[in-house]
């Protein structure tokens, strides 16, 4: 068969026609349910406040669940002022929980580029805390999300491996944000 160009023309259509109908499979009316009891208490919408060294930090954070409850994705941006002619920090967590080893895994996306994003976070849940480890090329580096019991908030606190022990990199809480 040979197609002319008006044939031709119209496979972007027909492409997006089929990815329309739901014969790919989606159904875009289907919820999320949350993969795991406790990355579900991270859903919603948050201040985060703290410090790493010297620097205020304030981000908005919002999470929700993606790929039918199998991941839950943090999208972190900055609130505040950006100091220069910085751009503002932004970050996106991608977190999910591996069943078959009951490990989790944190694949983290920010604004220092893909290099650090190459080295996937391994973490181990100790009742209501959860803590990831990245072997860096340059170090190791923890990232640990702490339920806090009162008022629905967590707490995450990132150490870097220093000789024989941890330096805190960074101390961060996460409230709910206001009118949520």
């Amino acid at each position: 068969m040979k197609c002319g160009r008006s044939a031709l023309a119209l496979l972007p259509a027909a492409f997006l026609a089929l990815a329309c109908s739901g014969g790919t499979g989606w159904d875009p009316a289907a919820t999320d349910a949350p993969g795991d009891p406790f990355l579900d208490g991270l859903v919603g919408t948050w201040t985060l406040t703290g410090s790493m060294g010297e620097t205020r930090l304030r981000q908005e954070v919002d999470a929700r669940w993606i790929v039918r409850g199998q991941f839950l994705r943090m999208h972190f941006l900055e609130s505040g002022p950006s100091a220069g002619d910085v751009a503002p920090y932004e970050a996106v967590y991608v977190l999910g929980r591996d069943e078959g080893s009951d490990e989790y895994v944190l694949h983290l996306f920010d604004t220092f580029g893909a290099g650090y994003s190459r080295t996937v976070g391994i973490g181990t849940r100790r009742g209501d805390t959860l803590e990831f480890l990245f072997d860096y090329p340059d170090g190791l580096f923890s990232n640990a999300f702490i339920r806090e019991s009162a008022g629905g908030r967590w707490r995450m606190l990132l150490h870097a491996k220093e000789g024989d022990g941890w330096k805190l990199f960074a101390e961060k809480r996460l409230s709910p944000r206001e009118g949520t």
